[in-house]
């Protein structure tokens, strides 16, 4: 089915519990749920394993398939319509809640590994030719009753696929799992016509999730360490622009929560707000989501060691199902988030350096930090202290002189709307201005200034006395270079001080580092000045502002 729509799904009215577990009556592994609206939806496994619950999870239905094989996916369309699919070349169809079922006629030796079926009429499924021998994506417009194979032989397995529309759709595969390095994500947006190369190459990838032609990301692994036994690292990337460009949305949480032992489930409902299922067997985080688009991620369940979760279905954003190993399903109405929304206030200070102690204010942050944590950027904050409303942590070191990063705090409630911390690793410094000198009748006088530190939004100003001449056209280029025009017209010819100051407060001098020059024959200097006070040019108001350092070259 296409992505769910989450708009107005998070309206955090309500008591929000997380994530339920309900008794699915059997300790078959759960390979794949497909959910069809609040009452209603099926789940596959392990021995031909099919169930449906029409109560919202109370009790879940054996159904009879006639088969005994693994079954990979389930996509269903209605309370009575839904496609299986697994091992033995097994594809079937139901319209009559799983009384009877049609099968599709593809070889025994393929393998169904993912469906995605848009409505009654529309269905697309992937999976593998044969053990080795490549994968296949096909497409039925009928009900089943002909199929287009739009992709057959293909060089990898194709492991997962996402139908966004009756024209979009993105794929992904690779070679046989913990095999090697080599993958393909594939995009089409002519219904299938024709299949693109859209991804990158060198990485095995195991699912993908898609809510447009743009915006779609991917999961997989690939190998680090080619001696016995092999050593692999999970991966995760995300396009904006239809697979032109990957990124790495935030390589922690990748390396942390990321499926490394089966193919999982994802939904994204938009470029922000995605859901995911991992696989890995150990108590890391197995489900969760992030709403700023991979920045951060809300862990929001914690399974055994002994249950690894496979896949994940949603209604919309509050109502989903998500399956796994030994049986396993869990239940959420809540979008998965357990408690209150935190809430992120202020952050005192808001500027300052790797490692400097950042006090956060706000609410529904929780009793303590052993489930949640703050976000600079892409790293984690080291925490000194936590609680309800209030978090005292230290900014992580970034290794850049000068950056402007979003900070959020992630809970089991969610993730908070962010404020900016810049971090300013170099000193304020003003080393030189050039040309050193101008004439006083000159209005558009370009200089350069150059130092260390300067951040966007700088002021620059020469200062003689009470004499401020505020430069106009100010243009940080760099954290160590200025360009700005000072109008002269009228200045009193003679040394100046050049300042320059950041917009957190800092200045920095450069005592007499400049010039006025006036010309030969071109009358009083004072009354030049008090031509250009009364032009409005030059200001003695509000200098007290600027303090001379003493002693000192300048000041940071």
């Amino acid at each position: 089915m296409p992505p769910p729509t989450a708009a107005g799904a998070l309206s955090r009215d309500g008591e929000r519990n997380g994530w339920q577990e309900q008794e699915s009556g059997t300790e078959e592994d759960l390979r794949s749920v497909s959910a069809v609206d609040h009452n209603t939806a099926w789940a596959v496994g392990a021995a031909g394993t099919v169930l449906r619950t029409t109560d919202g999870g109370t009790t879940w239905k054996t159904l009879d398939a006639g088969v005994t094989s693994q079954l990979n996916a389930v996509s269903a369309v209605s309370v009575d319509e839904a496609w299986v699919g697994g091992e033995g070349g097994n594809l079937l169809h139901t319209e009559d809640g799983g009384k009877t079922w049609e099968a599709a006629m593809i070889p025994e030796s393929s393998t169904v590994h993912d469906i995605a079926a848009l409505d009654d009429k529309t269905c697309w499924v992937a999976g593998a030719t044969g053990v080795g021998s490549g994968g296949f994506i096909m497409k039925t417009a009928d009900d089943g009753g002909t199929w287009e194979h739009q992709v057959s032989g293909h060089a990898y397995a194709i492991f997962s696929i996402s139908a966004v529309d009756d024209l979009t759709a993105w794929a992904a595969g690779g070679e046989s799992p913990f095999q090697g390095n080599a993958g393909v994500v594939l995009r089409t947006t002519d219904g299938g016509k024709n299949w693109a190369p859209a991804g990158p190459a060198d990485k095995n990838w195991l699912c993908i999730a898609a809510c447009d032609g743009q915006n779609a990301m991917a999961w997989g692994v690939f190998r680090v360490y080619d001696g016995f036994p092999p050593m692999f690292a999970p991966c995760c990337m995300k396009t904006a622009d239809g697979g032109s460009s990957w990124q790495n949305p935030n390589l922690f949480y990748t390396l942390e929560c990321s499926m490394t032992a089966y193919p999982g489930g994802a939904i994204m409902f938009d470029a922000n707000d995605i859901w995911m299922v991992g696989g890995n067997a150990n108590p890391n985080v197995k489900i969760a989501r992030t709403e700023n688009g991979g920045l951060s991620w809300c862990q929001q369940q914690t399974i055994p060691t002994d249950v690894v979760m496979l896949d994940i279905s949603a209604v919309d954003g509050d109502i989903a199902w998500a399956v796994g190993t030994s049986g396993t399903i869990l239940h959420t109405t809540s979008g998965g988030y357990l408690g209150e929304d935190p809430v992120l206030d202020t952050l005192s200070p808001d500027t300052g350096r790797d490692g400097e102690t950042v006090t956060l204010t706000g609410s529904g942050f929780g009793t303590s930090s052993a489930h949640g944590f703050v976000t600079f950027g892409l790293l984690r904050a080291g925490i000194v202290s936590w609680s309800e409303n209030e978090i005292v942590c230290a900014a992580p070191a970034i290794g850049s002189p000068f950056a402007q990063v979003s900070v959020y705090v992630t809970t089991p409630g969610g993730t908070s709307d962010p404020l900016v911390f810049t971090y300013k690793n170099i000193a304020l410094s003003v080393e030189s201005i050039y040309p050193t000198r101008g004439y006083q009748f000159n209005p558009f006088h370009n200089v350069t200034v150059t130092g260390t530190g300067f951040l966007p939004g700088a002021r620059v100003m020469l200062v003689k006395g009470s004499t401020v001449i505020n430069a106009s056209n100010v243009n940080v280029m760099t954290q160590e270079r200025i360009h700005c025009t000072l109008n002269l017209m009228g200045a009193a010819p003679g040394l100046y001080d050049v300042v320059v100051s950041n917009p957190d407060g800092t200045e920095s001098w450069l005592n007499g580092g400049f010039t006025v020059v006036s010309p030969c024959g071109s009358g009083s200097g004072t009354a030049l000045l008090m031509l250009g006070i009364s032009l409005g040019i030059l200001s003695l108001a509000g200098s007290r502002r600027l303090r001379r350092p003493k002693g000192r070259r300048g000041r940071d």
